[in-house]
């Protein structure tokens, strides 16, 4: 990726992913009134139930590319640990070309199938009282899976030119996450 092109790109990851924390905020609130009112009061909401996995999805297709960004995901660091910087790199660089970005790259595509044939049906929940527009929540999995795609492809840049050239401090291949820095 140009540079420019990758710090834009990174930028608009991490600017997402960092505002899903108010999603989390409503998340959490809908659950405690959905658990507050179904306990005290016995009123079971289908559409507030609905907008809880609605929300829980959205976050979660929403900073996969953040994650991934920041290295936030797991990792299994076993052998990594032992591992140079250059040989992490090699690894991380072909983990990203031969695995991630073919995997999200299919993910999307018949993500956007997924929602296209969701909002041309006008689908809906098909519970009483639920709600509206699925195709909405339905749309976060190509949208999740092309920001992971942008996030790997920003990585692998990154590592390649690690390969290559040796770690660089104005070129980290993850950035810092949230409260790190």
């Amino acid at each position: 990726m140009l540079p420019f092109l990758d710090t834009m790109v990174r930028r608009a990851i991490v600017l997402i992913g960092r505002s899903m924390g108010v999603l989390v905020v409503l998340l959490v609130l809908v659950i405690m009134f959905d658990i507050l009112t179904r306990g005290r009061f016995f009123i079971r909401s289908t559409s507030l139930q609905e907008l809880e996995w609605h929300l829980h999805t959205t976050v979660l297709m929403l900073c996969l590319g953040y994650a991934y960004l920041t290295d936030g995901h797991v990792r299994i660091g076993l052998l990594r640990d032992r591992w140079s910087p250059r040989t992490r790199a090699a690894v991380e660089a072909a983990g990203c070309i031969l695995l991630l970005l073919p995997f999200c790259g299919t993910a999307a595509w018949y993500g956007i199938d997924y929602a296209s044939l969701s909002f041309a049906q006008g689908e809906g929940s098909p519970s009483p009282g639920g709600l509206p527009y699925r195709w909405i929540v339905k749309a976060t999995v190509p949208t999740g899976m092309i920001l992971l795609m942008l996030a790997g492809l920003s990585v692998a840049a990154r590592a390649i030119l690690e390969v290559l050239h040796g770690p660089s401090a104005d070129r980290p291949i993850f950035e810092e996450a949230a409260g790190n820095g």
